[in-house]
């Protein structure tokens, strides 16, 4: 009886160390969280300072930038800035495409692989030839993005119909 005492009093000391411990980490990780955030914060505004960002891309670059961190994770700001550094067009452009359509990151690295910046507007038709000008260019519009099948590594002998 005794020793069954004791085994529930020492799980009853082990769990309440863990709890201490957990909550110990909790404070940690809070506060390297913290101090990261705040030397992101310090590194982007010394970036937007020695890069005379809003000489450069216009005063609204502060706005689309506080707008696009928090609907936008991390991870894809990242992917853009290295992909796009000098190209602040194209990196806008997956920005914004990113917050109207709501892209996963491997969404949004298949777009910039793909290159659907420089795709945008350029699929094969005969729209302008064939229908009036406002018609046109509303059947252009709604073709933008043409479909690239270059992952499928297709073979010479694929069918498009497999029952033919």
């Amino acid at each position: 009886m005794q020793w069954i005492k004791y085994e529930v009093e020492n799980y009853a000391s082990w769990i309440e160390e863990l709890s201490q411990r957990y909550r110990k980490s909790q404070i940690k990780a809070t506060t390297h969280v913290n101090s990261e955030i705040l030397q992101f914060y310090w590194s982007l505004g010394h970036d937007i300072v020695t890069l005379h960002a809003e000489s450069r891309w216009g005063d609204k670059i502060l706005k689309s930038l506080k707008n696009a961190i928090w609907r936008i994770p991390w991870g894809h700001h990242k992917y853009i800035i290295d992909r796009f550094f000098n190209e602040p067009e194209k990196a806008m452009f997956f920005v914004q495409k990113t917050l109207e359509n709501g892209w996963s990151r491997n969404v949004l690295l298949n777009f910039m692989d793909t290159n659907l910046y420089e795709r945008q507007g350029k699929a094969i038709s005969n729209f302008k030839a064939s229908l009036p000008s406002p018609l046109s260019d509303l059947a252009q519009e709604m073709t933008k993005d043409p479909y690239q099948f270059d992952f499928l590594i297709m073979t010479e002998g694929c069918r498009e119909n497999i029952s033919a």
